[in-house]
């Protein structure tokens, strides 16, 4: 969407004298006020109507203030009985004339960051940039980073500066990095991420190695943990691991891993929101939230520090998964599973632009390999841009809905033991308790069994790997 607006001259002289905020807020923390839409492209988050607040100026600015915060707008727009997002009118100073507010997002003309690189062959120098090129778009998106192109380019297109320190404060947020800070600055402060997942049209999550997790709300920091709540153990062993010292993390300075409940009541003043969780919170509505777990060391029993999380909480709307973007696509199924037959019969390699999908998550896998994952429960692993590995599972996605319907040529979740053997027939597969291996042709099957909740043994997981 794109709202172009001619600001008048009493206007223009207004907005430098006597800028608005929102309603009975600080200037330093306020969401900007206006009533014009800004030139450039933005998204309209939300929009509030004059009766929906007793008809009354000021609480129209008052709710509209606490709905913007909660759902991360950028900036209020009063509306007047004749304008609209679409087609914004002169500005009005008479509040007879003001029928709600619109909440809208950043303007969009600074699109996502990217790291580049250039190098010198005849120097053998390289020099590390950072470019403007990728817009946010939703589901469907290409990735703000092409990961298959960094593997295939070596190392020394990723960029891993050292961390500014290991502390987690209120004042130097995570290793430097604060709520609220761009693009730019998360790739300035470390670098190039190993992992990223789109999450729902304003958040995306940054995986830095496996110990340290980002949550862009809006392109702006919203959220910071060491721990993975978001995507499945076995997904997350493919990851290109980070050397830094992401988990040497020290909340305030002095408590890291390992310290024991009682040290962080006496150094920290927080309180327990609940038997895991210990918790401390600025006054901006930023929270520092330590995981524990249980100890035993000499028949004692105690509470440890095992995670941080740091970032905007209680107030905000929660951080989910869109539905729509993690729903499972059949012709993903189909299509991967006919190609993968066809190349069985003609040996041929299947690339990467032969799968016609775009991935919700896309990774630095180990040894120079890319991960997609196109939907909560199909992934790709490639090696120089060709398909190497299938994987299947019943969700790589925590938030996601279990409704496991995945369906593969012949193969499908739920299958029992003897509807397997029929399908490859018993002598060809080696069988290792609830894993079995199967070959055909040039494809390797490797599928894992569980107990269903009716205690009946059930296909629950495969993986193809291809020669």
């Amino acid at each position: 969407m794109k709202a172009l607006t001619k600001l008048t001259l009493s206007t223009l002289l207004m907005s430098l004298t006597l800028p608005l905020y929102s309603y009975g807020e600080e200037v330093a923390n306020a969401i900007p006020i206006s009533n014009d839409f800004p030139d450039c492209d933005f998204e309209t988050i939300e929009e509030i109507s004059l009766s929906d607040s007793r008809n009354e100026l000021s609480a129209l600015k008052k709710t509209a203030s606490d709905v913007a915060k909660k759902r991360g707008a950028s900036q209020i727009v009063l509306l007047s009985k004749l304008s609209s997002p679409t087609s914004p009118s002169e500005p009005s100073e008479n509040s007879d004339k003001i029928s709600g507010a619109a909440l809208i997002s950043g303007c969009k003309k600074e699109p996502l960051a990217k790291i580049g690189v250039e190098r010198n062959r005849l120097l053998g120098t390289t020099k590390l940039s950072m470019s403007y090129e990728y817009n946010t778009v939703i589901k469907g998106r290409d990735m703000t980073f092409d990961f298959a192109e960094i593997a295939q380019s070596g190392k020394k297109q990723i960029q891993a500066p050292a961390l500014a320190n290991t502390t987690v404060s209120f004042e130097n947020g995570v290793f430097g990095l604060k709520v609220g800070d761009d693009l730019s600055v998360l790739f300035e402060k470390l670098g190039t991420p190993t992992a990223e997942l789109i999450l729902n049209k304003q958040d995306t999550l940054y995986a830095f190695g496996r110990n340290l997790w980002v949550v862009m709300r809006n392109n702006s920091v919203f959220s910071i943990s060491s721990e993975n709540t978001w995507l499945s153990a076995g997904l997350i062993n493919y990851f290109e691991f980070d050397d830094r010292p992401l988990s040497s993390w020290q909340v305030n300075g002095s408590i890291s891993r390992g310290h024991s409940l009682k040290a962080i009541e006496e150094q920290l003043n927080g309180k327990l929101i609940d038997e895991y969780v210990y918790q401390i919170k600025s006054e901006n509505m930023v929270f520092i939230d330590i995981g524990l777990t249980l100890r035993v060391e000499n028949n004692d029993t105690h509470y440890v520090a095992k995670s941080f999380s740091y970032g905007y909480g209680y107030g905000y709307e929660a951080i989910k998964i869109d539905p729509e973007i993690i729903q499972s696509a059949p012709e993903i199924y189909s299509r991967t599973y006919a190609d993968l037959t066809k190349a069985s019969e003609t040996l041929d390699p299947i690339s990467m632009e032969q799968i016609p999908f775009k991935p919700i998550l896309a990774s630095r896998g180990y040894e120079g390999k890319t991960l997609h994952v196109y939907d909560k429960s199909l992934a790709i692993v490639y090696s120089n841009k060709m398909l190497r590995k299938v994987l299947i599972s019943e969700s790589f996605l925590k938030d996601a809905a279990l409704n496991i319907d995945w369906e593969f040529g012949l193969l499908r979740y739920g299958l029992s033991e003897e509807d397997v053997k029929k399908i490859f027939g018993e002598e060809n597969i080696f069988a290792l308790g609830d894993y079995w291996e199967v070959y055909v042709d040039n494809l390797k099957y490797d599928l894992y069994f569980a107990k269903n909740k009716q205690g009946t043994t059930i296909l629950s997981e495969l993986e193809i790997e291809m020669f």
